[in-house]
């Protein structure tokens, strides 16, 4: 795997490209037209407009995630990861220190540096991307891995170049977990239980005492392979931090030693393996009858405890049986005395509670007594006032009815003396449409004459006009008096106007009352 940079379409999918490429440190996003760019989360951002860099309102030259406006000519110029990357080193040819050809593969975890989040220089991103560079940061650390491997295994013989893979004691168990297999394991493992015994104290022994004491030379080798990484690491951040790069962490992977001598060491090992197991054999046979030995006199031992158990427990049971009839017998009589004082009791509280329900009887009598006479004068006192009350309601209902009536009275005459002026009114409209309907009777009736002169005798001069028209067309001898009596008031008439004297007397036509008498003026 290479370390280097790449074009990428788009900043917001700068994710998917670094996670497809492990190698990928810097990418350069294209610059399409939309008027804003993103930076991503995860990334340094360094901005540019017409290929100038520019910096944030606070003077760092690394852009914070998220979204901004940006000119056509404004556009991420790299971003820069922030993960941790892997990246391997193989170094081959390595001389040991009895010169032995061995090939020792390396990882390398590091990041980029620049988190103002972490107290580090934003500078330093500007720093890594325009001049050290991917490429360049991948032959630095070929190179200062080379050196520092080759360095460390002029210190170590071919049985002690295997402890350099331990580092850490969590990556020891991680690398020897993924490399049982190997020949090698089988002695990291025997080396791990030397350290594991000598690093727990004996039984009774303190354990200060246990961590106090010297190493032996296997714990020795050991301590070796824990520092050898830690050593690296820290000379590499000497090397890198200024450039901005920080090592993490080292791994040795795998080691690889020529064939011959991994024949013979694990021919060794088979051998020693094979001392191991006869011993471990012997042993087994050993304990084997050491444990039948115990097993029989523990058996023995437990036979003989159990015998003088029985024994013993036979002894304790009937003792136990005496005591329980012992018990049994207190038990009876005790219940016994207790059914007898519970009779007793019996008998006594039921005399008392008739005695108290007697007294509770007068009690209530007496109380209920007391209540229904209490409840009697309630009642009268009660009765008298509702009496009271009634006739006092009735002379104010007889006082509101005469207060009422009188109203009533006063509002009718008030009301009659309104409308006595509408009854007047109607009145005299009757009064004339009685008068109208005599006119229209008169009017209607031939034989009445109508005049609306004041003057005795225009009327009657016009009252002997309709008499003699009303005689006119008759014949002779008829009409009789009326006619006569008409002729002679208008003879009067005529001659009153004529100056003749007024005072003849001359008969009225119906001969109910005389004429007025014809009186002459002179």
């Amino acid at each position: 795997m290479a370390l280097h940079s790449a074009n990428i379409h788009y900043s917001g999918a700068a994710a998917q490209y670094f996670g497809a490429d492990p190698g990928l440190l810097v990418a350069i996003p294209d610059r399409g037209w939309a008027p804003y760019a993103i930076v991503p989360e995860g990334f340094y951002a360094l901005v540019t407009t017409s290929g100038a860099e520019i910096k944030t309102s606070s003077g760092s030259p690394v852009w914070p995630p998220g979204f901004m406006l940006a000119g056509p000519f404004t556009r991420i110029s790299h971003l820069v990861t922030k993960s941790y990357c892997v990246f391997d080193v193989p170094v081959k040819g390595c001389k040991l220190l009895d010169n032995t050809t061995v090939q020792i593969d390396c990882s390398i975890v590091f990041r980029i540096m620049g988190d103002v989040e972490k107290g580090e220089e934003p500078e330093l991103v500007r720093t890594f991307v325009h001049e050290v560079t991917p490429a360049g940061l991948e032959q630095q650390l070929k190179d200062a891995m080379a050196e520092e491997i080759r360095v460390l295994a002029r210190t170590l013989k071919y049985t002690q170049v295997y402890t350099a893979r331990r580092g850490t004691p969590s990556e020891q168990a991680q690398f020897d977990g993924g490399n049982q297999n190997d020949d090698s394991d089988g002695e990291e493992k025997d080396d791990d239980k030397a350290k594991k015994g000598a690093a727990e104290p004996a039984p009774g022994q303190p354990a200060q005492a246990a961590a106090a004491r010297p190493m032996t030379t296997d714990e020795q080798q050991l301590q070796l392979g824990l520092d050898v990484t830690n050593r690296m690491e820290q000379r590499l951040n000497k090397q890198f931090k200024p450039q901005g790069v920080e090592v993490h962490d080292i791994m040795i992977q795998n080691i690889v030693l020529p064939d011959n001598i991994s024949e013979q060491m694990s021919n060794r090992t088979m051998v020693r393996s094979k001392q191991e197991y006869e011993v471990m054999e012997q042993r087994f046979e050993m304990q084997q009858i050491r444990l039948k030995n115990d097993v029989a006199k523990l058996k023995l031992s437990h036979k003989e405890t159990e015998d003088m158990k029985r024994v013993e427990g036979g002894r304790d049971v009937q003792a136990a049986r005496d005591a329980l009839k012992e018990r049994q017998a207190e038990r009876e009589k005790a219940l016994n005395d207790f059914n007898q004082g519970t009779i007793t009791e019996e008998a006594k509280i039921f005399a008392e509670m008739q005695e108290t329900v007697t007294k509770l009887d007068f009690e209530k009598q007496q109380v209920l007594q007391t209540l229904q006479l209490e409840a009697n004068e309630k009642a009268a006192e009660i009765r008298n006032e509702t009496s009271a009350k009634v006739d006092e309601l009735k002379a104010e209902t007889q006082s509101s009815i005469a207060k009422l009536s009188a109203e009533a009275q006063m509002a009718m005459a008030n009301a009659e003396n309104q409308a006595d002026s509408f009854l007047t009114k109607a009145r005299e409209i009757e009064l004339r449409e009685k008068k109208l309907e005599v006119y229209a009777s008169l009017s209607a009736n031939p034989d009445v004459v109508l005049s609306d002169s004041s003057q005795a005798d225009f009327n009657m001069l016009m009252l002997a006009d309709n008499v003699l028209a009303a005689h006119s067309g008759n014949s002779e001898g008829e009409g009789g008096h009326a006619t006569l009596a008409a002729e002679l008031n208008m003879l009067r008439l005529a001659s009153s106007a004529y100056g003749l004297r007024n005072d003849i007397y001359i008969p009225s036509g119906s001969g109910d009352a005389p004429l007025p008498p014809i009186q002459s003026r002179r």
